[in-house]
């Protein structure tokens, strides 16, 4: 490697370590010895010196930067010259083949800025790999500062994920272990949420096996990638059940049905219910499980009912003769204890009808539900969803509404959001909802990105985050060609900047790259093309 000299205003390294790092003018000098990056680029002809920020700062927050252009002071708030993922980091920097921007506040952004950006992210990138294999003490205490950030980029940049994978912590049924030790451990990665670890954990304790708690931001999708590096095999969405299972069996052979086995399978059947929200459960993983399920239904005496429209609702965007195969098994079981209720069940039938572009005969059905005289905890708000979902489609494919379903929508969203916001219920419609707020009523889009600011960070469900994703991408294009975009919204939003001033371009790319991958994860697992469909209609409209 050749020697990179640089030459910096040292009063300026000593303001921007004293002034705006730490607190107490006379540690700077330490943290210059133990917390400074050696920059330098051949491409910009750049060198300098980043340092590691003592606190936590937020993934979305731009540092701005100490920049010299050929040994003169151009400005003290750079921000395009290192890698958005190095927001951890301020920086003081002199290069020589960079062209200043017309207000010499930054530099055009070219093929020769993009590599320096490159090449300063990877001395970034060295200098944290070598603390990690070199200087443990120090590793730690940089990662106890910055390890929300550093999980939140190691998500989507493979390299970062490569560095920082073996020192990222997990919560477990054996304590807190780290990245490496999961690889080490060569178990099935089984996972739960919050709630379901919490109720499940001392299951697996009693029989030492591995449970990770993934209510911590960003696991799931570390645990995703895990897998795919190592080909450990994550069990994501049934397979948590399988301990509680195989207790209940003992039950039901020893004394028939009771409530204990009764409430096992009823939430069993919501689990394969939820199986079309997930990519990680692939069909033939479905199938398993679907004939498991009528397998343990039959045993305690249950109709198979529930579990036939679970399919048809799985199957009637893969593969419509399947579809309707188990809808016209459906139809054959009779209604018993274990059957979804009967407003759930139209729900579920108007779903089916919708699909099929039978609205006169799903509207019908509804009747009963949107009046009143059928109701239960999540009805008639579900029905107003689908409704919702299926105005949507009419609306990306260009096709004229029904006859006066238009009048009723925004009723059906007010309650809907209602059921949302208040009662904590069909998360995975918030995404559907901006979706119909930004095409027809894109004034309300702000307020509810104000009350779902980090959906897309924090939902489990995959289909939740790209229905909300495609939402976003919809109000973004409602904006035109907009270079900038003032909105007040929460902090935790991840765009979120103090002066509320936003880049849609920017954000457009964010949501479309988010969208995109999930699509694409379930068209290579399921088969499911339904979602690809949507996004390159998305697409096309901002191309129009």
């Amino acid at each position: 490697m050749s020697e990179h000299r640089f030459k910096v205003n040292l009063g300026g390294m000593i303001e921007i370590l004293s002034d705006h790092l730490y607190s107490d003018p006379d540690v700077y000098i330490r943290e210059l010895l133990q917390n400074a990056v050696v920059l330098h680029s051949e491409a910009g002809l750049a060198s300098g010196v980043a340092y590691i920020l003592p606190y936590t700062v937020q993934p979305t927050i731009r540092q701005s930067h100490l920049i010299y252009l050929k040994n003169t002071l151009l400005t003290t708030k750079g921000e395009d010259l290192l890698p958005d993922w190095a927001f951890f980091t301020k920086c003081i920097v002199n290069t020589k083949n960079l062209r200043p921007t017309a207000s010499r506040e930054s530099f055009y952004r070219d093929e020769i800025l993009e590599q320096t950006s490159e090449e300063l992210g990877e001395c970034i990138i060295e200098y944290l790999t070598n603390l990690a294999n070199g200087n443990r003490a120090l590793f730690d205490q940089f990662m106890q500062i910055h390890e929300l950030a550093i999980r939140s980029i190691a998500v989507t940049d493979e390299e970062m994920f490569d560095v920082f994978i073996d020192s990222l912590l997990f919560h477990t049924t054996k304590g807190y272990v780290t990245g490496r030790d999961l690889k080490l451990m060569h178990e099935e990665l089984v996972y739960a949420g919050m709630m379901e670890y919490k109720h499940l954990s001392q299951i697996f304790m009693a029989q030492n096996k591995l449970l990770i708690d993934v209510g911590y931001v960003y696991t799931m999708e570390l645990l995703s990638r895990l897998s795919e590096k190592t080909g450990l095999d994550p069990v994501k969405v049934f397979a948590i059940y399988q301990a509680i299972l195989k207790l209940s069996d003992a039950i039901i052979d020893q004394k028939g049905s009771d409530p204990y086995h009764y409430n096992v399978l009823w939430r069993y059947k919501w689990l394969l219910g939820d199986g079309w929200e997930f990519y990680q459960v692939t069909t033939p993983q479905f199938e398993k499980l679907l004939q498991d399920s009528v397998i343990r239904y039959k045993k305690a005496g249950y109709t198979f009912r529930s579990l036939y429209m679970s399919a048809v609702e799985y199957y009637y965007d893969i593969d419509d003769e399947k579809a309707k195969e188990y809808y016209q098994l459906y139809l054959t079981q009779k209604r018993d204890s274990m059957t979804d209720c009967a407003a759930c069940e139209i729900s579920s039938e108007i779903g089916y009808d919708l699909h099929l572009d039978k609205y006169s005969e799903a509207r019908k059905k509804a009747e009963n539900v949107i009046s009143g005289r059928l109701n239960c905890t999540v009805q008639p708000y579900s029905v107003y969803c689908t409704l919702i979902d299926y105005a949507v489609e009419k609306q990306l494919y260009g096709k004229m509404l029904p006859a006066g379903l238009g009048e009723e929508l925004a009723g059906f969203a007010a309650d809907a959001r209602k059921a949302i916001v208040k009662m904590g219920l069909l998360k995975v419609n918030t995404g559907l909802l901006l979706q119909y707020y930004a095409l027809f009523e894109p004034n309300k889009a702000i307020n509810l990105l104000k009350q779902f600011p980090d959906f897309t960070e924090t939902v489990v469900s995959p289909l939740a985050r790209f229905k909300f994703a495609l939402g976003m991408m919809l109000f973004i294009q409602r904006l035109g060609n907009k270079k900038t975009y003032k909105m007040k919204i929460d902090s935790r939003f991840p765009f979120y900047n103090p002066e509320n001033v936003y880049e849609p371009a920017k954000m457009y790319d964010y949501y479309e790259g988010i969208a995109r991958q999930i699509a694409e994860d379930f068209y290579k697992s399921q088969g499911r093309v339904i979602l690809k469909k949507y996004f390159e209609k998305v697409s096309l409209r901002k191309e129009n």
